[in-house]
């Protein structure tokens, strides 16, 4: 996921097996895994499968823009991937800062900052209309 997620040339990434059905498919099954461990106290943690959902969000909006809108890149852009993991870690945990720097750091693309902060706050403050965070309901469950 790091070599989709940065764009590096090493490790053999093939952008074109990463289609709408396979990431949708790769989604929800980290999803369900997700809520199955949540539920089930375990030690599994909230980031990594944050990550995953989010990336194949993203993943999937990146080839529904170029497929079905055609607007084409002319290089592979791992904006929507990077950008769609911050967010949905942001709406699982109710964090900004902290996830925003996590993703520069785990990417090495400091470029990304103003469209990440932006994506991250945008989808705090929509998560917060709808319920409270994981953490908030854990503390208050105690």
């Amino acid at each position: 996921m790091r070599n989709i997620m940065t764009g590096s040339p090493y490790g053999n990434v093939n952008y074109d097996e990463l289609t709408v059905v396979r990431m949708g498919i790769f989604g929800c099954f980290w999803f369900f895994f997700s809520m199955l461990t949540y539920g089930a106290a375990v030690p599994s943690g909230v980031f990594l499968s944050a990550m995953f959902v989010g990336c194949s969000v993203g993943q999937i909006y990146e080839d529904i823009r170029v497929n079905l809108f055609g607007i084409e890149n002319t290089v592979f852009s791992s904006l929507p991937l990077v950008l769609g993991a911050a967010s949905m870690m942001s709406s699982y945990t109710r964090l900004s800062y902290s996830i925003v720097v996590l993703m520069l750091e785990t990417t090495n693309s400091f470029n990304l900052a103003i469209p990440m902060i932006v994506a991250v706050f945008t989808t705090r403050t929509v998560a917060d209309w709808f319920n409270n965070g994981l953490f908030d309901r854990e503390i208050r469950n105690l």
